[in-house]
């Protein structure tokens, strides 16, 4: 409830502001502002009626977070050493030259 009341707070000071605003300002702010709205009204959803996504997605951020960029388990790292080791293997054995 607080942050919905904080939210309506923040829309009636922008009101107020474009109401009584002596300047005109660009359609970019606006955009921006409704924006913030918009994403934190979507935010306060997830938050309040799928917790159990918000909390899978959070877990599954931070499992990615802490897992090294190169892990040696990894199906891509063991292709690429396949791959280094018949590259230095290729480069060992002597190649023809042709005249």
């Amino acid at each position: 409830m607080k942050a919905i009341l904080c939210l309506s707070l923040l829309v009636f000071i922008y009101y107020q502001i474009m109401k009584w605003c002596p300047f005109e300002i660009s359609w970019n702010y606006h955009m921006y502002f409704w924006g913030f709205v918009g994403l934190y009204l979507v935010i306060y959803y997830f938050m309040n009626y799928q917790q159990k996504f918000v909390y899978k997605m959070a877990h599954t951020m931070k499992n990615i977070d802490e897992k090294p960029l190169y892990d040696v388990n990894s199906i891509f790292y063991q292709e690429h050493e396949t791959r280094l080791e018949m590259y230095a293997l290729s480069e060992s054995y002597p190649t023809k030259r042709y005249k």
